[in-house]
């Protein structure tokens, strides 16, 4: 079996879920590899994987295959890339893999799988109304619009951090919403193939998602199973549905039970994967040239001036930073 050298940089260090990017793709590449795991800051590896967060060290590495992944709403520079992995739909091609990462984020895909639909119908229509985790008010107005129209109709239950009135913020967000008919599964913002964890989470604690976001849903999820709020003309209109289910208790099993239309299973995305960065890592095609790569000089930059400031001073010139660009949008 070949030997591949692979190194992380610039992943994603606070949330739980996406530390485990690296042990995903380990085991991927382990059926096909000898895989190697590279921490130090010397050897050079065969396989770079970076993604968009930390001091961007991935700057120091240029002389292998660069490959970016993203479980974020951004677009993949390839000019700094060989090759990219992400969310945001820009059409397949031998450079791009559209990949939706609650395929692996928190087992979220072979937990639907494998659930067991619970029958009782006192179980399910004897739970409170409707909940919601949202951690901060990063998001587009429509969900402020939406949450508070109905929220008039029934006090909506937050567990996040954002509008809290449970008592704090909820640990485990499956065990927090699997106790209401409904949960508000916004994305935070409309962009093609941009389709999260937020609403596959719902239909594994077996609660109704109430969707707005991405139009491409349709195609990783079918339709029925959740409440798409994009489907109606007006957000009263959704709002009504939604009241409708919950008077309606024949209508809301109807809808709660019926299961989302996934085209590709757990093991078939697994080898799609497999397959994309085989036929990288094989190719030995590279795109990336940093010495007329104006973007990589930037990022260069910033990683000087990120490893070389004080933790307090960086995050100071970053606010100006934000401020400048505030002050030229108006």
């Amino acid at each position: 079996m070949k030997t591949l050298k692979i190194r992380f940089e610039d992943i994603d260090n606070k949330n739980p879920f996406l530390k485990k990017q690296p042990e995903y793709f380990i085991n991927i590449l382990k059926q096909k590899y000898n895989v190697i795991v590279l921490k130090d800051n010397i050897s050079q590896p065969d396989v770079l994987f970076f993604s968009c967060w930390g001091s961007k060290n991935n700057v120091k590495w240029t002389n292998c295959l660069r490959i970016y992944f993203t479980a974020e709403r951004d677009i993949p520079n390839f000019n700094i890339c060989d090759y990219a992995i992400g969310l945001v739909n820009i059409g397949e091609s031998e450079r791009f893999l559209h990949f939706p990462f609650y395929v692996f984020y928190n087992n979220l895909m072979s937990k639907y799988e494998q659930l067991e639909l619970i029958t009782d119908p006192n179980k399910l229509l004897n739970r409170s109304f409707c909940s919601a985790v949202i951690t901060d008010s990063y998001r587009n107005p429509i969900f402020f619009e939406f949450f508070h129209k109905l929220n008039e109709y029934k006090t909506i239950d937050c567990g996040g951090k954002w509008n809290n009135n449970v008592g704090g913020a909820i640990s485990d967000k499956l065990d927090f919403i699997k106790n209401y008919k409904f949960n508000i599964a916004f994305e935070n913002t409309k962009v093609d193939g941009y389709v999260t964890e937020k609403i596959i989470e719902p239909l594994v604690a077996q609660t109704i998602p109430i969707y707005w976001g991405s139009n491409s849903v349709k195609n990783e999820f079918g339709e029925g199973s959740y409440i798409n709020v994009s489907d109606f003309k007006s957000l009263d209109d959704a709002v009504n549905f939604v009241i409708k289910l919950d008077l309606d208790n024949s209508l809301y099993l109807q809808t709660l039970t019926k299961r989302a239309s996934l085209p590709l299973s757990y093991e078939q995305w697994n080898d799609k994967i497999l397959n994309f960065l085989v036929n990288a890592i094989e190719n030995k095609q590279k795109f990336f040239d940093p010495r007329c790569n104006r973007n990589f000089e930037e990022i260069k930059i910033y990683h000087i001036i990120h490893t070389s400031l004080p933790g307090k001073a960086y995050r100071f010139t970053k606010k100006l930073k934000y401020k400048l660009f505030d002050y030229l949008k108006k």
